[in-house]
């Protein structure tokens, strides 16, 4: 349990400066008591509106996963994804747009200018742009 772990740390790192002269010894066996005589992983219940699903984990697993994931939370408990941790099918669109503009300004500049396929090509890139753009 990573979460119980980070919990003792922080108590290793502020006890100390509260209760001066408590050797490392004592103040192992108190949070080990305590932790022993007070701690609950209780099972509580992860609803993820946006995929319609939801799951029951234990109190330590889904502490453990905020630890390690480290997502975006807001005071009422929701829970975000960092950026680019997950895939943003709206940034792989814009990027097939400029991959399509790029191809068609490669093209457009094969031909001289002012001659039929080059107005083609030069119109099939400026509506990419757009696109982009939209």
């Amino acid at each position: 349990m990573k979460v119980v772990e980070e919990y003792k740390n922080v108590l290793r790192r502020m006890i100390p400066l509260t209760i001066k002269g408590i050797s490392e010894d004592t103040l192992e066996r108190a949070m080990d008591y305590s932790i022993q005589k007070r701690f609950q992983d209780h099972q509580v219940s992860v609803n993820n509106n946006y995929t319609k699903t939801e799951v029951e984990v234990k109190l330590t697993e889904l502490m453990d996963f905020i630890l390690d994931r480290k997502p975006i939370l807001t005071p009422y408990g929701v829970m975000y994804s960092r950026a680019g941790t997950v895939p943003n099918p709206l940034a792989k669109m814009v990027d097939s747009f400029l991959a399509t503009r790029a191809a068609y300004k490669n093209e457009m500049f094969k031909y001289p200018k002012g001659t039929e396929e080059f107005d083609k090509y030069k119109l099939l890139q400026l509506v990419a742009k757009v696109d982009v753009n939209a």
